[in-house]
């Protein structure tokens, strides 16, 4: 089966906060051709980037899947964004993924961008994320991914996303950040956080089952994962400065062993999540 590139982009009419032509677009436009798409060819790819200064300033969208289909989500698209008065450019041109080098580890990508994406639009559904909300879901995806990686590479793994996250800052302001982490991860090691059992269940071996594939040997695992859970923030409009006081503050946990995540089983009883 020969599959393509469908490429989308989808620009803010209004000029409205882009946060919210993002929420309005995922919970529509997005969530209706996703749907289409898993009908028609469950094996499909997709993935979306957020407006930004890295990623241009339209919303975008990519489907990986054969001709037939994207020409019928083309055509779903042009009836959808009539609809809702909004504008559509279509392209064909190498995908996000392609950055990646080798056709091996670009598959793997696009699977994982393809996750990525589907976690976005569940959480995504009922609009942008609170701030205390966006800190809590860094803080257990980090957890949950981190968890992914040998024990021995946890620590310095979590280090580079404070490293990423607090690049640009000033001194005093990496230190102010770092005084907040502190703070948190003390606070975590006593009181973990409550979890949804459903959703870490679903999506967490969904990442494993892609990464331990063992047609896959020779992908550089961490540096994927790594990745994968930079975009799924940016896709989660999580700042990076959170994503790193998230990290920093597990760093500490996970050096006290303590269990930080304390998920509600559908039961209602309650299990430790772990490293």
């Amino acid at each position: 089966m020969t599959r393509q590139w469908l490429f989308i982009r989808l620009p803010n009419p209004m000029r409205s906060r882009s946060e919210d032509h993002v929420s309005r677009v995922v919970s529509t436009t997005v969530a209706d051709l996703v749907s289409r798409l898993r009908t028609a060819d469950p094996g499909g790819h997709w993935q979306f980037t957020r407006p930004g200064p890295g990623t241009g300033a339209d919303l975008t969208l990519s489907f990986h899947s054969t001709g037939e289909v994207l020409r019928d989500l083309e055509r779903r698209l042009r009836s959808l964004t009539a609809a809702y008065n909004r504008p559509m450019i279509t392209d064909r041109y190498e995908p996000p993924t392609g950055k990646y080098g080798t056709h091996q580890v670009i598959r793997v990508a696009d699977q994982l961008a393809t996750e990525s994406s589907e976690f976005a639009l569940t959480l995504l559904q009922d609009g942008e994320l609170a701030a205390s909300e966006q800190l809590r879901l860094a803080t257990q995806h980090l957890w949950h991914l981190s968890a992914l990686t040998a024990p021995g590479d946890r620590a310095a793994f979590l280090f580079h996303f404070w490293q990423f996250g607090t690049d640009r800052l000033e001194p005093a302001g990496r230190l102010e950040l770092a005084a907040e982490a502190d703070a948190y991860g003390a606070d975590l090691i006593v009181r973990p956080l409550a979890g949804d059992v459903l959703l870490w269940d679903r999506y967490v071996p969904a990442v494993r089952t892609v990464i331990e594939d063992p047609q896959e040997g020779g992908v550089p695992v961490n540096y994927l994962l790594y990745d994968h859970v930079q975009l799924t923030h940016d896709r989660l409009g999580i700042p990076v400065q959170t994503g790193a006081l998230a990290a920093r503050a597990l760093r500490a946990a996970l050096a006290a062993g303590a269990p930080v995540t304390e998920v509600l089983s559908a039961s209602g009883a309650r299990a430790l999540q772990s490293a």
